[in-house]
């Protein structure tokens, strides 16, 4: 996803109104969300009962049909999944049985994971100062633990895409030329998938059990061993957390400037961050990130965004080898009434870098 930072390069599909002070831009809206995110360590997507993927790289667009509802100091906005894509780099394909095609697994997990999330309803709170969260999925039965899982992963999917949308504390009665600064802004947000412990690969690229998350080895293209950094995160009750755990530790920031570009109203950002996610050993990742909107009054109506986090020298994720980089690039417009975006379905795609994987 190539994603400039001219404001001729945005669609600009506003619709020409500015919410008023009780109003939101969630109000009676449809919106596109592009996620592509490259992780530094594999995750897992799972389908129903025993395939399973561990990837290292995923990009989700969706379309959702939203509302909101004014309760007492913010906004209660329920979104209903319209339509999804989703691709994804495979670390490499377990659980292929004799005689199938390479892949073939990879594209059934996909599938499954593509079904799962066109078929969702979620809701989320926007507060005064414009922060997302309380982000939910509704309609779950909450009997199946493996089902609690995936719906967790899919709930990660969605709020790293919400997250590219959030702004906190915008001054009130911009004029051209302001700037102000946000702390902790939402771009930098890391996902937190879960792991199934009870699956054969729960050590992450390997056949056999294991409680833990972990990264080893894995033969490359050519045949020969790439031994990368093992990454342990303690379990949090029946349940690990794959790759990240919430960023408790760090600090990031952006700086935002308020401008006039062909008669639209744009706010450009630029910032940096630095975030720990480890528990009991380092996992710090800094970075830098930018984001481009054209802003509505009281919310963006289409924003994009890239951030980029490598591992400090510092980082576990670091020792032995270069390590991999965390990177978020991503889109979120504003559709116009009646308005129709086609989506591709699934794809299985090749690493970029051999030893990241293999079919």
């Amino acid at each position: 996803m190539d994603i400039g930072w001219k404001v001729g390069a945005l669609a600009l599909l506003m619709t020409g109104s500015i919410a008023s002070a009780d109003e939101t831009m969630w109000d009676d809206s449809r919106w596109l969300f592009r996620s592509d995110v490259e992780m530094p360590v594999p995750v897992t997507l799972y389908e129903q009962f025993n395939k399973e993927l561990a990837v290292v790289q995923y990009a989700v667009s969706f379309t959702t049909a939203c509302d909101a509802e004014k309760i007492k100091g913010w906004h209660e906005v329920t979104c209903e999944v319209e339509d999804v894509s989703l691709s994804a780099t495979p670390w490499r394909t377990l659980g292929d049985r004799p005689g199938e095609v390479p892949g073939a697994v990879a594209l059934e997990v996909l599938t499954f994971t593509r079904n799962r999330l066109a078929d969702k309803r979620f809701t989320f709170r926007v507060t005064k100062t414009g922060e997302i969260d309380r982000l939910r999925i509704l309609d779950i039965s909450g009997e199946q633990r493996r089902a609690n899982i995936l719906d967790e992963n899919l709930r990660q999917m969605i709020r790293l895409a919400l997250k590219g949308v959030q702004m906190k504390k915008v001054p009130r009665g911009l004029e051209e030329g302001w700037t102000w600064e946000e702390q902790s802004p939402g771009l930098f947000t890391l996902p937190a998938f879960m792991l199934d412990e009870t699956t054969t690969s729960a050590q992450v690229g390997t056949e056999t059990t294991s409680a833990t998350a972990a990264v080893g080895a894995t033969p490359d293209l050519a045949g020969s061993d790439v031994t990368r950094p093992t990454l342990t995160i303690a379990p949090t009750s029946s349940v690990t957390l794959q790759s990240f755990a919430a960023a408790s530790r760090g600090f990031s920031t952006m700086n935002h400037e308020y401008v006039v570009e062909e008669g639209h109203p744009i706010i450009r950002s630029s910032g940096t961050g630095l975030l720990d996610i480890g528990q009991d050993a380092p996992v710090t990742f800094k970075g830098d990130g930018w984001g481009i909107g054209v802003w509505g009054g009281n919310g963006f109506t289409e924003r994009r965004w890239k951030i980029k986090l490598d591992p400090t020298s510092g980082s576990i994720l670091s020792q032995g080898v270069a390590g991999y980089a965390f990177v978020h690039e991503g889109e979120a417009v504003r559709l116009k009434e009646g308005q129709q975006v086609p989506l591709g379905e699934v794809e299985v795609t090749p690493p970029a870098v051999p030893d990241r994987g293999q079919l």
